[in-house]
């Protein structure tokens, strides 16, 4: 597990992230960090949901490519369970494989959110 970025330090897909949180967080600590799926799957065991960083140019259900954000509420069978804010069906459910692509291509990032301590 890589380590989380520096607040304050612009990383390309979600640089005002750190910045929002100090500034409007309420009672919530958010990470955006890279990851691999032990990660993500580490993040369900302790009952957070990860929010996945994707190019849905690599998702099959999707018919455009662009840069995006799912919730993962599960993994299992070599599924990945995903909540897409862009359809009402939910849990999607995309192949282990075809989640890494879409995934990789966004450079393995995720977010936490979790009530600070």
């Amino acid at each position: 597990m890589s380590s989380p970025i520096p607040v304050g330090q612009p990383q390309g897909i979600a640089p005002t992230i750190p910045q929002t949180n100090q500034e409007f967080a309420l009672g919530v600590k958010v990470l955006v960090a890279k990851g691999d799926l032990e990660t993500l799957c580490s993040c369900l065991a302790r009952e957070l949901p990860p929010i996945a960083f994707v190019n849905t140019g690599q998702l099959s259900y999707w018919n455009e490519a662009t840069g995006h954000a799912v919730v993962i509420v599960g993994i299992e069978n070599n599924q990945v369970l995903v909540n897409d804010p862009a359809f009402p069906e939910a849990p999607q459910e995309i192949s282990i494989d075809e989640f890494m692509l879409a995934w990789m291509d966004m450079d393995q990032f995720y977010g936490l959110i979790e009530k600070e301590d």
